[in-house]
């Protein structure tokens, strides 16, 4: 709508799009690294529910306003919000979570997450399409209000050990195959977060088809992620990983080469059924490492490799279409991404 304000040709739209995705997680990236900062300072808890207070007010001011500068100061308000709450959320995992059983915990809370997904994308395209944006943007301040209360109900509050720059640096100098992988998929995540969720927009043009849809694969993909886990727990979790990126890279192919209704369905299910065995593997290595390494400097500085991930493939796009490239070119970033862990993740913990 905004872009139809300005009179922007399609490729302008985009380009402006991915651009200010570009600042929200430059800023989430950010975020991650002020989270551990204030936990330290203050607790986990305030840190938690401060995070919850920046998502309450982005999606206020987007449900007031598509203005340019709302949607400027709305990123950097999510931008901080995902920074911070994925930190201490991770932190929490790696602490409270079995450590021969990583895998399997990390499907299950995929599956929870796909779970809360089949319902979702149907309420949310149903609530657009009979009141509007503003009425699900007023809804979802109102969830993370109930959040945050519960956050200050239920959350011990403890401090977290404090960091150094040199500790992010040494984390990152010591494990430099883990990171790239990291900004590998960063790169995956920006295809399938942001151009991805546009492109279905613009091919089905009604939220809630596409709310209907989404919510119908993710329920092909709830079991798949269950599985997943365990087998992360019992198999080498490099050759489990190696089949999650070649699927997730040939999905991404797949839909490029389609461009059609038929191919974006059938690819987009194969997609979420296998992309469980891309993720769930490199996550449980990862906090397998914690086991070594400065838990919190690793955590943070995987996070921010995630958000510089998306940082870089999101610039690459805006620069193919400067270079005239459509926008389902985009696509191809989704299927080289994946490559970064497939090349430089060879050895890992079974």
């Amino acid at each position: 709508m905004l872009a139809q304000k300005l009179e922007l040709n399609m490729t302008q739209a985009w380009i402006v799009t991915l651009l200010f995705f570009t600042l929200l997680f430059f800023i989430k990236a950010l975020g991650a690294y002020l989270a551990p900062k204030i936990a330290h300072r203050y607790s986990h808890k305030v840190a938690l529910i401060l995070s919850v207070a920046f998502l309450t007010v982005a999606v206020l001011m987007l449900s007031i306003s598509n203005q340019w500068l709302i949607i400027f100061f709305a990123s950097i308000a999510l931008g901080l919000q995902g920074g911070i709450w994925w930190v201490l959320y991770h932190l929490d995992f790696c602490l409270a979570g079995k450590k021969t059983e990583y895998g399997k915990e990390i499907g299950f809370r995929q599956a929870l997450g796909i779970l809360s997904g089949v319902i979702t994308p149907f309420l949310a395209g149903y609530t657009i399409a009979q009141y509007g944006y503003s009425a699900l943007y007023f809804f979802t301040a109102f969830l993370a209000l109930i959040l945050a209360l519960v956050l200050y109900l239920l959350q011990n509050q403890y401090k977290i050990p404090k960091i150094r720059n040199h500790d992010l640096i040494n984390e990152i100098k010591k494990n430099k195959r883990d990171f790239m992988a990291f900004i590998g998929i960063g790169g995956e995540l920006s295809v399938s977060e942001v151009v991805w969720p546009i492109l279905l927009y613009l091919v089905f043009q009604k939220p809630l088809i596409i709310g209907s849809i989404t919510a119908l694969i993710a329920l092909a993909a709830f079991l798949t992620s269950l599985v997943t886990g365990f087998m992360s727990d019992k198999w080498h979790k490099d050759k489990l990983e190696h089949y999650g990126v070649a699927i997730v890279s040939l999905s991404w192919l797949g839909k490029y080469l389609t461009q059609t209704t038929l191919g974006i369905v059938v690819f987009d299910i194969v997609y979420r059924i296998f992309n469980s065995l891309f993720y769930v593997p490199i996550v449980t290595f990862s906090y397998l490492r914690l086991l070594t390494e400065n838990r919190t400097a690793y955590i943070t500085a995987r996070q921010m490799a995630y958000s510089l991930g998306r940082v870089i493939f999101l610039l690459i796009g805006v620069f193919l279409l400067l270079l005239g490239f459509s926008y389902w070119s985009l696509l191809i970033l989704g299927a080289i991404s994946p490559l970064l862990t497939f090349a430089l993740q060879k050895t890992k913990a079974r």
